[in-house]
């Protein structure tokens, strides 16, 4: 799990240097980083769940 957690962390912190280095044409439009923080969330929320259920807390 610990293993899958560095992984997760490194794949978040990836992504949001590469929308940093190249962001979207429209300045205002920030679609694409919300739906990846939206995702993350999601992402996070099953790893804590599949957590739980790995070590039977």
């Amino acid at each position: 799990m610990k293993k899958a957690d560095r992984q997760l962390k490194k794949w978040i912190d990836m992504t949001e240097r590469l929308l940093s280095r190249h962001p979207s044409t429209n300045s205002g439009d920030n679609t694409e980083q919300q739906a990846l923080r939206d995702l993350f969330e999601n992402i996070s929320i099953l790893h804590s769940q599949y957590r739980i259920r790995m070590t039977g807390e």
